[in-house]
């Protein structure tokens, strides 16, 4: 397997791990149980479809816990003598468990669209929308459907009823699998030479107002994390177009 590609497959294995160090934590694991009743002091209104909550909380962890076995796994690959990346019978079959997790994910979610519409925070509070960010996020495999919720929470922006941190990650998500420029710089990959550096970008020039918008930190502070997270070189130079 190429370097390359075993990398991109890491990330993609990490998920949103590393959003969380600028967006409410979505690798928390929260568990499938009914709002708490709230405080005296600050009247939180209960969601409106618990039942779906709960099942996103708990397609949450799974999808959680999967990734998180993956990527211990996958931080063990080491490049053989021609650099290419070898993937093992184990790490094969986890691989192939969060896919299948992820079509499980990815089926729930768009039957809760098709009768609900997007999952909101009035819907199944903050924790069960987090949770639906976080498996669209993970649809990778269905690209018209994270192209379609993105569609869908846009409009929520005004009302306050989806995370805007999370919509511009989504938005990440769907340009660059359409393998057109970013807008936010979320999504990074290696150069020729192992730096991690951004997917190209709309407007490299005002990336940083994009994302104080939507109350991400400035570019140069997201790679220093993602260069922590992953223990290599990053840069804010993103990498040129392909188009």
């Amino acid at each position: 397997m190429p370097a390359c590609l075993a990398r991109l497959i890491f990330i993609a294995a990490l998920g949103c791990v590393l959003s969380a160090c600028t967006t409410t934590d979505p690798t928390t694991t929260a568990a499938a149980t009914p709002m708490s009743p709230p405080s005296s002091d600050a009247i939180t209104p209960l969601p409106t479809h618990p039942e779906i909550r709960a099942a996103l909380l708990e397609l949450k962890t799974r999808d959680q816990a999967a990734r998180a076995k993956l990527v211990s796994l996958l931080s063990e690959i080491t490049p053989g003598p021609d650099g290419a990346m070898q993937i093992n019978a184990e790490q094969m079959v986890v691989m192939n468990e969060v896919s299948a997790i992820d079509a499980e994910s990815t089926a729930y979610l768009k039957s809760v669209v098709a009768e609900h519409g997007w999952p909101t925070k009035s819907m199944v509070a903050e924790d069960g929308a987090q949770a639906a960010w976080l498996l669209v996020q993970h649809a990778d495999a269905d690209p018209q459907f994270q192209a379609h919720a993105l569609e869908l929470m846009e409009p929520l922006l005004t009302r306050n009823e989806v995370n805007p941190r999370n919509v511009a990650l989504l938005t990440d998500r769907v340009l660059t699998g359409r393998n057109e420029p970013q807008r936010y710089g979320t999504q990074f990959a290696d150069d020729e030479h192992g730096v991690m550096r951004p997917l190209p970008l709309e407007d490299p020039s005002n990336v940083d107002a994009l994302r104080a918008a939507v109350g991400l930190p400035p570019l140069a502070a997201y790679a220093e994390q993602l260069s922590t997270a992953y223990g290599q070189p990053t840069s804010v130079e993103p990498l040129p177009s392909s188009q």
